[in-house]
């Protein structure tokens, strides 16, 4: 079997999976409040939401190749989430500190995925993984514009 097959099967394995145990949950917009000042080695770069708010250029890799996303955070708590030209609202944006995860939908050729992000962000950039069935797909880092 080839690689990329393998891959492909595994994938479609944890969505399925994923779904049979409610691990995406449906689209709950949530607008979150500014959280406590977040510090890093540099200094304080700004609250929770504020040091989060722009738009972030994503890249990474993953098995099927490069990834290249746009996430845009606004000032109300709500965001976006750019793949493949198709755009989706993000659900679910939590913000602790300098941690930061949500819920998106991502669109691959003529499929799209219910996927979360969990990762952290200071003023040097924000990294973390997509997470599919409980495990991380693809690692990107950003940095904002």
């Amino acid at each position: 079997m080839s690689k990329r097959l393998d891959s492909l099967i595994r994938l479609s394995v944890a969505i399925v999976l994923g779904l049979a145990l409610g691990a995406f949950a449906g689209p709950r917009a949530q607008t979150i409040e500014p959280s406590s000042s977040v510090e890093d080695s540099s200094g304080s770069f700004g609250n929770g939401l504020d040091g989060l708010i722009g738009t972030w250029k994503l890249t990474g890799e993953s098995p099927y190749g490069p990834l290249e996303h746009t996430l845009v955070v606004t000032g109300d708590g709500k965001a976006t989430y750019e793949s493949r030209g198709e755009v989706s609202a993000v659900t679910n944006l939590e913000i602790d500190g300098n941690r930061v995860s949500f819920e998106m939908t991502v669109f691959g050729g003529p499929n799209s995925y219910d996927v979360a992000f969990e990762g952290s962000f200071n003023d040097e950039g924000l990294t973390g993984d997509i997470i599919i069935g409980g495990g991380s797909f693809a690692t990107l880092s950003a940095v904002r514009e």
